[in-house]
């Protein structure tokens, strides 16, 4: 990710920093989230209607968007700093080209996964109705003592 803006330095205001120390923050967060959506896409595989997880990818998801969201903002600031047809400018448009490929990839997993699932409010209901042991029919009903 960070390979493309090596060596670019920026000033955020008034201090002189390289883009990737400005990033570091921002790339950290959104590291740890893209492995925990990681993960909760290989669980998902093996039970695609646990609710818990659902919900869990729904939030990954949120904070991915935000967080790429948040970089795609720090890199198009630099942008003002560097000058224009030099190399750190190409490697700055090559950066902010693969970070807006990435967000719009997220944002269309949201729509994906948003199809069938309004809100996260309703997999938050969907998940607390399977805790309570409802049933469906009488043939679901767990056989009396009586039988």
């Amino acid at each position: 990710m960070a390979s493309r803006i090596q060596g670019i330095t920026i000033e955020i205001d008034g201090n002189t920093t390289g883009l990737q120390k400005a990033l570091k923050g921002v790339d950290s967060s959104l590291k740890q989230t893209q492995s925990t959506l990681k993960d909760v896409d290989k669980l998902l595989k093996l039970d695609p209607k646990n609710t818990e997880l659902l919900t869990q990818k729904q939030k990954a998801l949120k904070d991915a968007i935000k967080l790429t969201g948040d970089r795609l903002n720090e890199l198009k600031t630099a942008q003002d700093g560097v000058a224009e047809g030099t190399p750190e400018w190409d490697a700055l448009q090559r950066e902010i080209i693969a970070t807006e490929q990435s967000l719009k990839g997220l944002n269309q997993q949201m729509d994906d996964f948003g199809s069938g699932y309004s809100s996260l409010d309703v997999l938050q209901d969907i998940h607390r109705n399977d805790n309570r042991g409802t049933y469906a029919s009488p043939q679901d009903f767990p056989p009396s003592a009586e039988a």
